[in-house]
Order: C-alpha cells, then structure tokens, then sequence
C-alpha cells in the first residue's frame, strides 16, 4: 500500500527538505498518518 506524502515512520511529511524530515523522527507527539492504521489492521485482517 502506498500512502502518498507518508514517510517510513508513519508520518506525514510532504517536502523534499531532508533536515525537516528527520525532526520529524524524534517528534513523538505527530500523529500517526491517517489510512495508516487502516491500511495495517486490513493486512493483518487478510492474513
């Protein structure tokens, strides 16, 4: 599943900015990416 403008750590992130993607990391109050949880519980679901 792909989920436009999620980063590898479940969270939205929409630039080419590599300094502000990695602040992102060591933020734990972001939330987790909407359609992220979904697209997890349906994959479990399927297997």
């Amino acid at each position: 599943m792909l989920l436009p403008a999620v980063n590898h750590v479940l969270k939205i992130f929409a630039s080419d900015d590599r300094a502000a993607n990695f602040a992102i990391y060591a933020d734990p109050l972001l939330p987790i990416a909407p359609g992220v949880i979904d697209a997890i519980a349906g994959f479990v679901v399927k297997r």
